[in-house]
């Protein structure tokens, strides 16, 4: 996802994706956790998941990725119900 952005040019999420790498790769459950349940990523308005570009290969490319690591998140254990509301957006669109 992260590539995704920089090849648009955006820096939007890139911090949010940064941490949450950092934490997995510290195998941090706690960090981690904390990361993944931001309002950056499954909020409202400006949140990742709403992530939009005018390359529509690209912007299929995103939404596939993204619902790819909202089900891993939910096949590891991480359960929220925010996380699959997006989930099931990013893969209808």
């Amino acid at each position: 996802m992260k590539n995704i952005g920089t090849k648009i040019g955006t820096s939007v999420g890139q911090q949010e994706l940064t941490n949450i790498l950092a934490s997995a790769i510290q195998k941090d459950a706690q960090l981690f956790r904390k990361y993944v349940s931001t309002n950056e990523l499954f909020g409202g308005a400006g949140a990742l998941w709403e992530f939009e570009c005018r390359d529509t290969k690209l912007q299929s490319e995103f939404k596939n990725k993204f619902n790819k690591f909202c089900h891993d998140l939910i096949n590891i254990g991480i359960k929220n119900r925010r996380i699959e509301q997006v989930m099931s957006y990013t893969k209808d669109s």
